[in-house]
């Protein structure tokens, strides 16, 4: 699934780890391009992980109903 990434302008981002704060550029087509590859390298690592480790996997996305996503995790499960 292609992700389509808005160009929002200046958007204030905080990193979970350091709790540093940047501003990021996303009407950048570079920026946007750079964070969907990173994005679905993570995605892409984290759904391999979990399915080597027997663990389902429900894809949630924010501009969709959550409830398909969790009815077809739970159909998979009953099977």
């Amino acid at each position: 699934m292609k992700k389509n990434y808005l160009p929002l302008g200046l958007i204030k981002v905080k990193d979970a780890e350091t709790g540093a704060y940047s501003w990021i550029d996303t009407s950048n087509k570079k920026v946007r391009e750079n964070y969907s590859k990173w994005w679905k390298k993570n995605n892409d690592r984290a759904t391999e992980i979990f399915k080597r480790s027997g663990v389902d996997v429900a894809n949630i996305r924010t501009d969709q109903d959550y409830v398909r996503s969790l009815i077809s995790l739970f159909k998979r499960r009953g099977h």
